[in-house]
């Protein structure tokens, strides 16, 4: 799972061609994203980080896979996969609770 500029967007109100090159490096993360590491299956339906009280950052994402999945992200970006917990169906939503 990684975030991308999709459909021409390339920024706030600027537009690049379908298709076209980009010139930035390959090493270059202006949005800073990440990848994760063992991403669901199928399509994402929601996405939290951990709330500041929680000295650990952690990502849950919901997908249509019928899966809840944890990861703890370092501060280097790498992302470390905690637990995946499976329902019944698709999850739609996914939220931090005290």
């Amino acid at each position: 799972m990684v975030c991308r500029v999709m459909f021409g967007q390339s920024g706030l109100g600027s537009t690049a061609s379908f298709g076209a090159a980009t010139t930035t490096p390959p090493t270059a993360n202006p949005m800073k994203d990440f990848e994760v590491t063992s991403p669901p299956d199928d399509s994402i339906s929601s996405l939290a980080f951990s709330p500041a009280t929680i000295p650990q950052n952690f990502l849950i994402a919901g997908s249509w896979d019928n899966n809840v999945r944890c990861w703890e992200v370092e501060q280097t970006g790498k992302t470390i996969p905690k637990s995946m917990q499976t329902m019944q169906g698709p999850v739609l939503d996914v939220c931090w609770s005290d």
